[in-house]
């Protein structure tokens, strides 16, 4: 069994340099793409990666044998397949017409709800700006 998680270690420590230079990789082709289903795959493919990444974290951190580190390595195991399953449903969304649509759709609305949410907060700074004389 010692022997196994010891595989387990190195084979999450090669995943863990393999992934985080994908994800860097798909990062950079992302912010470089124009096409919108282009960079749509290109991030799904960026969180997937970067989900797979923290998965080997996880497993690397949870085989050190404190309380602390082994929380840690769950944390990160879960919010790594969250990613990747994020990412991976992304990717199965931007293949399709209709997918598209709502990936568009829902890009559209954290816009406008950005911008009010800006709006509000700059309404909000300058009315505490006349309130307090600046």
């Amino acid at each position: 069994m010692t022997t196994l998680s010891k595989f387990n270690i190195a084979t999450a420590t090669v995943g863990l340099g393999f992934s985080a230079y994908e994800t860097g990789t798909n990062f950079h082709a992302w912010q470089n793409e124009t096409n919108f289903e282009m960079k749509t795959d290109l991030a799904g493919k960026t969180f997937s990666s970067f989900g797979e990444t923290l998965m080997n974290a996880g497993v690397i951190s949870a085989s050190i044998p404190t309380p602390a580190t082994e929380v840690v390595g769950g944390v990160l195991l879960v919010t790594g397949a969250v990613l990747w399953a994020a990412g991976t449903c992304l990717q199965w969304l931007n293949k399709s017409k209709t997918g598209r649509k709502i990936i568009k759709g829902t890009v559209e609305t954290f816009k406008k709800v950005g911008k009010k949410v800006s709006e509000l907060g700059s309404k909000i700074g300058d009315g505490l700006k006349s309130l307090f004389g600046f």
